[in-house]
């Protein structure tokens, strides 16, 4: 309750308020600074006493207030979590980020005690220690054993057991419900559950394996379990939904025809095949409610699409047309699925397999490809929304917050649409070379929230110029077909040098590919991204594809990126014409091709640095928690670093044959072989939505090596080491007795 000191003040005798008055005014007119206050009175012995009790009052008063909410784990003060945790028995659980919540862990544990034992509370509370979507699926509901007549095992339409009485009260309704026996053989005929095999939803019958899934050896048994996760998230491009305004007025991503007037598009910014991903329903799965297959970010496959239409378009993914007479979405009923994959026609040429037809549209979820229908005429633009799915949260704004763009020479791009280098205004021609002159102390070319735009270079070099002093920055942005060149200049008559520049990328995607279906050419490109002598630039939640080339004096830092050369044996970040003075930090980033650079940051209070030739001090970071992977059977260095007396390589997986600084707890070891430490991806694709994922078969050493016990590389905020041993936690409390359980990563 709050009391005002005022009203407690003038509830006191006007005589012992006039004596405080008059005190006050001694005091005040004995001060010789100057001072705001105008009451006598707020000098008074009296009042200063009254403010400090109820200061302290007020105080009190508080905790007692606080004392009824601390009896709740919903409005209990953040330090009595693990307290109240410990009344009702809830293990805690290793922290891995904001998913994660200690409070609605406590919240939910008497509630997931009371249903011990069903797969409900077990997906609840390993979604809640690993914040992965989870299916749990008892197995031996799915091995082939003799029909018993005292029970009857009976399927629904969406492949869940039920019991006899259920099966003869959905018979009853209408319409019919679809009802069949467990077979002993697979079906054939039915494509849509073969499209299953191996994920949560499989109902195929398998024969037993008498191993036990905790220990990989089998998983069609009778005791086992298995947790179904899903790793990779379903990411939108382009406005949410339609029907919702899109950023800027644009009804999504623009994409351009293969080829001109063919009416083949594809969805990828990038011009290259990649799958679209269900967007997950909006639903709470709690425990009266388990996920369906609806729920889940799973990629679309050909048979799903063509099975129900309406359930992905336009939900997961739709297709906006502009002609003359305004914008359409195509709905559910002008959506075909089909295979588009690609063939060679009668010259030789490539062609898709399934050219556009009348009155449908053909979608190839599986390839991320479609065509529109031939009886839409004039057709000026094509913007899709779709969903993709990534294995890492980089290269995009859709979790970070936008920088600000206010200012002079800010360039925000409002729109989730394709924009042209000729398009973009003040742009300077030298021939390939387009030189772009940024002013004020933070210029910035920044995507606006909600927006995901991809600037073309149109096959050109983009020179980006800074001035002096200045802190640019580039966020939020997808570059594609070009080279990216950043510089800053003290005066027009001066070298290009960057002495006191600092540039800044992050949230963004570089490629110099105009698409990532090109073949890939015999020669490693020039460079991708080129940074002028003395330049300091910071890469942060980025991926460049490509060669990164620095020149003199360049201070570089990758946080949470990914630098990938074409080949492994590419190089991914090289020093132009062997110039001198780079730095060079790495932390939680994955660098697929050699490295070459003068020096490694990170040195010690101790060690003696060099001298600071561009006016910066070296990057105090070094190598850490990062992964560099090369050709074990190449000639030369995987990395090659000049000074290695200074700087320090920690917690990090380098290539065997490297010139490096000194070593602490990084791979591979003295004397071991680089092969027993060699990582294994998902894909190497950037297209792919498992873009350089760990693979299961990654050794131990890599993927908790790093300083936080996860892995090394981009992965490593991801935690997956801290979620599966919470995962083990959790299991190991709320399965039943006699069963065993295992993760299964779906993706």
């Amino acid at each position: 309750m709050a009391v005002d000191l005022q009203d407690l003040f003038e509830r006191l005798p006007a005589y012992h308020r006039r004596k405080d008055h008059t005190e006050g005014g001694k005091v005040r007119g004995s001060l010789d600074a100057p001072h705001s206050l105008t009451d006598a009175a707020d000098y008074g012995p009296l009042k200063s006493l009254l403010s400090v009790m109820l200061r302290e009052g007020q105080i009190v008063a508080e905790d007692i207030a606080q004392l009824y909410d601390d009896h709740f784990i919903e409005t209990c003060a953040p330090w009595l979590i693990p307290y109240i945790g410990a009344l009702v028995g809830a293990r805690p659980l290793e922290d891995f980020g904001d998913v994660q919540s200690a409070r609605a862990w406590v919240a939910v544990t008497i509630a997931l005690r009371q249903r011990k034992g069903t797969l409900a509370a077990l997906e609840v509370a390993v979604r809640a220690a690993t914040g992965w979507p989870v299916v749990a699926v008892e197995y031996w509901s799915r091995v082939c054993t003799t029909e018993s007549l005292r029970r009857v095992r009976i399927v629904d339409g969406n492949e869940l057991e039920i019991t006899p009485a259920q099966a003869w009260t959905r018979a009853q309704g209408s319409p019919p419900a679809r009802l069949r026996h467990i077979a002993g053989s697979a079906d054939l005929g039915r494509t849509n559950a073969l499209d299953r095999v191996g994920t949560a939803f499989d109902s195929t019958p398998r024969r037993a394996e008498m191993g036990r899934i905790e220990h990989g050896a089998g998983r069609w048994n009778l005791p086992n379990i298995g947790l179904h996760l899903h790793r990779i998230e379903a990411v939108t491009l382009g406005s949410p939904y339609p029907g919702e305004d899109g950023v800027g007025g644009s009804p999504g991503h623009l994409v351009e025809a293969t080829h001109a007037g063919s009416g083949m598009y594809r969805f990828s910014p990038f011009r290259a095949d990649q799958p679209l991903f269900q967007r997950p329903a909006v639903a709470d799965h709690g425990l009266d409610k388990r996920p369906t297959e609806a729920d889940l970010p799973i990629p679309i496959s050909r048979r799903m699409l063509d099975a129900a239409p309406g359930r992905y378009c336009p939900w997961s993914f739709a297709i906006h047309v502009t002609t003359a007479g305004g914008t359409t979405t195509l709905d559910a009923d002008q959506i075909k699925a089909a295979n588009l994959a690609s063939v060679e026609d009668v010259g030789g040429n490539e062609a898709w397999l399934w050219g556009p037809r009348a009155g449908v549209a053909l979608v190839d979820p599986e390839l991320g490809r479609f065509t529109l229908p031939t009886d839409i005429g004039g057709v000026t633009a094509v913007h899709v929304t779709w969903h993709y799915g990534r294995a890492h949260s980089i290269g995009g704004h859709e979790r970070t917050e936008v920088p600000e763009h206010d200012g002079t020479g800010a360039i925000p791009f409002p729109a989730s649409t394709r924009v042209l280098l000729s398009e973009l205004a003040d742009v300077v021609d030298q021939g390939v070379d387009k030189l772009l002159v940024l002013t004020g102390e933070s210029p910035r070319l920044v995507a606006l929230e909600g927006a995901s735009p991809t600037l073309d270079l149109e096959g050109n070099t983009l020179i980006l110029r800074a001035p002096a002093g200045a802190s640019a920055m580039l966020s939020g942005l997808r570059i594609i077909n070009g080279r990216l060149v950043l510089e800053g200049i003290d005066d027009p008559g001066d070298d290009i040098l960057g002495h006191g520049v600092t540039w800044r990328i992050e949230d963004c995607t570089i490629t110099e590919q105009a698409s990532l279906d090109d073949d890939q050419p015999n020669g490693s490109p020039w460079f991708t991204l080129l940074v002028r002598a003395g330049i300091d630039l910071t890469i942060e939640r980025s991926i460049i594809a490509g060669q990164t080339q620095l020149r003199a004096d360049v201070v570089l830092t990758a946080i949470d990126s990914i630098l990938r050369a074409r080949r492994l044996s590419d190089p991914a970040i090289s020093r132009g014409n062997d110039e001198i003075g780079q730095t060079l930090s790495l932390v939680r980033s994955t660098v697929i091709g050699r490295v070459d650079s003068f020096a490694v940051g990170g040195s010690g209070p101790g060690d003696i640095g060099g001298m600071a030739v561009t006016g910066v001090e070296p990057a105090a970071l070094g190598i850490s928690d990062s992964l560099i992977v090369t050709d074990p059977n190449q000639n030369g260095l995987g990395l090659n670093i000049m000074a290695t007396q200074e700087g320090c390589v920690r917690y990090s997986r380098i290539p065997g044959q490297s010139r490096a600084p000194r070593r602490y707890r990084s791979l591979p070891e003295t004397g071991q072989d680089e092969w027993d430490v060699y990582p294994q991806f998902t894909s190497l694709d950037l297209a792919d939505p498992g873009f350089l994922q760990l693979a299961e078969g990654t050794p131990a050493a890599i993927l908790r090596g790093g300083e936080n016990g996860s892995e090394m590389g981009v992965g490593n905020r991801q935690m997956a080491a801290t979620r599966l041993r919470n995962l083990k936690r959790t299991t190991e409390e709320f399965l039943r007795f006699g069963y065993s359980t295992g993760p299964i990563f779906e993706t």
